[in-house]
């Protein structure tokens, strides 16, 4: 496997036939749409062909471990000779860029901030729809975790001076680690070796919750599918209700590298075994070292008659500020420096 590796701090310029981007110094205009909605160029000519299939079917692929599918982005879709004025100011942008005469082969650029603030503009090019087709098919996981991290990143900096402290020093003192939560998740229970903490918004049954929990690490079958959900329903039935179980069918679970230590994500569904009540829930769990034990965090919700899936990702941001004890020690803990975008 191939990697391309795209550094935050640099600004591939988009170079193309068109001249569609160019770079504008001392960017101060606001971006507009919302997180995890993107704008599409793509020409009329290209959307009816299997390329234009290929992509479309990238950006609304269905966000895993949700009660009903939901794409994971909102999605406008412009013609080349459309894009212009304020379009050139969308926060996500992809380019659809299919031209024998420039490209020899199939890859992908990107551009930060180029005519407004927060924004990204990703181009797939390509020398021929064939070529488009098989690339963005081979690709798509990377691209839609390309989108993804970014929108984890603009709200990591949101939580940078937005987040609940006192959360954060009861989780310092508990676990040695730091973890920034929003601030209306204020209400907390400490138990042994967990603290859960809810906005305990129980007036229309739609609650945001974090937990953080530890147990020894014995050997890498800590990370089984099995011991993780044994573990999370002893957990949070001791911790929080004791009715509360992990719907273990059609669990979503990824191997991933974070800032520098194995993680399994797992993301599924939990219910109560009690009353026809559940939701989501989101659960990194990761290997502390100097302390021999696992450390596990978690966001899960229960959301009623409105999208889940935004909500769940603005919340997951929240655990990717998870710093461990050695994470501490390091001058660049916790920084997201990188994008990388896996090519197969």
């Amino acid at each position: 496997m191939k990697k391309i590796i795209f550094i935050f701090a640099a600004l591939i310029a988009l170079t193309g036939c068109d001249g569609l981007f160019s770079s504008v110094a001392g960017v101060e205009k606001k971006s507009i749409g919302n997180p995890y909605e993107i704008l599409l160029v793509c020409d009329d000519a290209i959307w009816e062909t299997p390329a234009g299939t290929a992509i479309a079917e990238v950006v609304t692929k269905s966000i895993p471990g949700l009660p009903l599918p939901e794409p994971s982005f909102k999605v406008t879709r412009i013609s080349k000779d459309k894009f212009e004025g304020v379009k050139k100011t969308f926060r996500n942008i992809i380019i659809v860029d299919i031209n024998g005469q420039y490209y020899s082969q199939a890859s992908m650029k990107y551009a930060r901030n180029v005519n407004a603030v927060p924004q990204v503009a990703l181009r797939i090019q390509a020398p021929s729809i064939e070529e488009f087709e098989s690339y963005v098919k081979d690709n798509s996981q990377s691209i839609i975790d390309f989108f993804t991290l970014i929108e984890f990143d603009r709200q990591q900096e949101i939580l940078k001076d937005n987040y609940n402290k006192q959360a954060q020093e009861m989780i310092n003192k508990e676990f040695g680690c730091d973890m920034k939560i929003p601030l209306g998740i204020a209400g907390y229970k400490v138990g042994e070796n967990c603290i859960w903490f809810s906005d305990h918004n129980t007036t229309n049954r739609d609650i945001l919750n974090f937990v953080i929990y530890s147990y020894p690490y014995t050997s890498t079958d800590n990370f089984s599918k099995e011991n993780f959900s044994n573990m999370r329903d002893s957990v949070l039935r001791k911790n929080v209700s004791e009715h509360m179980t992990t719907r273990r069918k059609d669990l979503s679970v990824r191997e991933e590298d974070f800032n520098g230590h194995y993680m399994k994500s797992v993301r599924g569904l939990w219910e109560m075994d009690n009353e026809p009540w559940g939701g989501a829930f989101v659960s990194y769990s990761v290997v502390d070292e100097i302390n021999n034990r696992m450390i596990v965090v978690e966001t899960f919700t229960s959301i009623e008659n409105k999208d889940k899936g935004n909500i769940m990702r603005r919340l997951e941001a929240s655990l990717r500020t998870l710093r461990l004890p050695e994470d501490k020690l390091a001058d660049n803990a916790n920084t997201l420096p990188e994008i990388i975008v896996e090519e197969k």
